[in-house]
């Protein structure tokens, strides 16, 4: 059940890594959860100031992942320069549970369409990016969502799953 699900990452530590201000907001939603939460975000100037400073936190010490939306390009390189990537795919490997929304579920996708890049490639489907259009082609939309009927769902220039291979459990669907 999702419920069950959402309520396991209660009284866990969860790293957010969005490197946008607005990922604070997924701080403070699992805080209401009772979550220990430690955000990942700045400008490229305070990011390298905690890597120099050795601040950096360690994927290890967490629970959890969020990989909230964004610019996906600038989201893996700077997870690469900061020296989290490797461990990060590696603790995602070993089953740590990932909250991913757009930009995150670009940088999880083993493919995507009319691209050879491949980020953390950890999850088996195929996403085509940007397939909502441009931000006008945003809409709203009701559906079912595992166990949960009438869920409100925003799409904004949203990427688009095209292939779901072995490994995935889809829980939503909507046609746009």
């Amino acid at each position: 059940c999702i419920r069950d699900r959402v309520l396991r990452m209660i009284h866990k530590k969860i790293l957010i890594a969005g490197f946008l201000e607005q990922t604070r907001n997924y701080c403070a939603a699992f805080s209401l959860l009772g979550a220990d939460t430690s955000v990942l975000c700045g400008t490229n100037r305070e990011l390298s100031l905690l890597l120099a400073d050795g601040r950096l936190p360690d994927p290890a010490d967490f629970d959890g992942l969020v990989l909230p939306g964004g610019e996906s390009t600038v989201q893996g390189k700077l997870l690469k320069d900061l020296g989290l990537f490797s461990s990060l795919k590696e603790r995602i490997e070993e089953g740590m549970p990932v909250l991913a929304t757009c930009a995150g579920l670009i940088l999880l996708a083993e493919r995507l369409e009319s691209d050879s890049t491949v980020w953390l490639g950890t999850l088996p489907v195929t996403v085509r990016r940007n397939a909502y259009g441009r931000q006008l082609g945003s809409f709203h939309a009701y559906g079912s969502f595992g166990e949960m009927d009438n869920v409100p769902m925003t799409f904004i220039r949203a990427p688009f799953i095209t292939e779901v291979r072995k490994g995935c459990n889809v829980l939503a669907t909507c046609k746009g």
